[in-house]
């Protein structure tokens, strides 16, 4: 949740998302990932690669078109586990 002891940390993370996003837009795709979103267009799926991996990049698809919907969703992955750290361990010290 976010409050007012936590919209301190909540910005500057909003600002890394964003930077990160400019920084590797549209993403890296390798050989893979080019048959994994074939996939998630086609939702054909087979069991060669993860069938919920390529379901989840097919809703991405509503959102942002093209392969870009994983890197947005790798990012907010990072980031919200980057807050969720901050704020659980803001208020320790280690000795």
């Amino acid at each position: 949740m976010i409050n007012k002891e936590n919209a301190s940390f909540f910005w500057p993370l909003a600002v890394c998302c964003l930077i990160f996003w400019t920084a590797f837009y549209p993403g890296f795709m390798s050989v893979d990932s080019f048959d994994q979103f074939a996939v998630s267009k086609s939702l054909d799926f087979y069991d060669w690669h993860p069938p919920i991996m390529s379901w989840v990049w097919s809703v991405l698809g509503f959102i942002f078109p093209g392969p870009s919907g994983m890197l947005a969703l790798h990012i907010a992955l990072a980031w919200g586990a980057v807050y969720i750290w901050w704020g659980n361990y803001k208020g320790r010290t280690f000795s």
